[in-house]
């Protein structure tokens, strides 16, 4: 899983024609991560474990042992919840959460495939169709609950695009795909986070 990942962002990084992307932040562009419990929710998608996986690897780098998977709290608190949580909480939400798991913040992540109309590598096109534009495209939304407060604290997004005009003359290249724009645009926002966060 590790060379997997790896080998996504080393694309991601040096494709030099690969996606291009476009960074969001609503509100809470810095925050401090030094207190309190933090819980990761399953990422918004269909059981992305590879996302997953990445999202707490890096945030338990920013966060250390103060952050916990949401199977593992989940009903270890002074209230019972539901079995799956929105990605956008009313305050009732955040209440309950807060009561079933005992923590303090939550982490929501979704990641969606906006375009995949190119495979791999990509070319030119038969002969006397002329030019088209293809893309690959996917967005990646993070929203960092206060369960205490019972508030948004912070919300981004990227959007990532890789976007070809192909013609008839040879002209070879590797497309970024869409899960690796998924990826890559993970990295991009929790590098930030990172980047930005209140030092103890």
């Amino acid at each position: 899983m590790k060379k997997i990942i790896f080998i996504v962002l080393l694309i991601g990084l040096y494709n030099c024609r690969g996606a291009k992307y476009i960074r969001t932040f609503e509100k809470g562009k810095s925050l401090n991560f030094n207190s309190g419990k933090w819980v990761l929710n399953e990422i918004y998608e269909k059981k992305n474990s590879q996302m997953y996986n990445y999202a707490l690897k890096h945030f338990g780098k920013i966060i250390g042992d103060s952050l916990f998977e949401i199977q593992n709290v989940q009903n270890m608190g002074s209230g019972l919840m539901r079995a799956e949580i929105p990605f956008d909480l009313a305050k009732e939400v955040m209440e309950e959460v807060q009561e079933g798991t005992g923590c303090d913040y939550l982490i929501n992540i979704k990641a969606t495939v906006l375009n995949s109309e190119m495979s791999s590598f990509t070319g030119s096109t038969p002969y006397g169709y002329g030019s088209s534009v293809k893309k690959n495209s996917a967005k990646v939304d993070i929203k960092i609950y206060d369960l205490n407060e019972l508030v948004l604290l912070s919300s981004s997004s990227i959007i990532g695009v890789d976007k070809r005009e192909l013609n008839e003359e040879q002209d070879w290249g590797l497309v970024t795909q869409p899960e690796t724009i998924k990826i890559m645009g993970l990295y991009r926002l929790m590098r930030y986070y990172k980047k930005h966060r209140v030092k103890k």
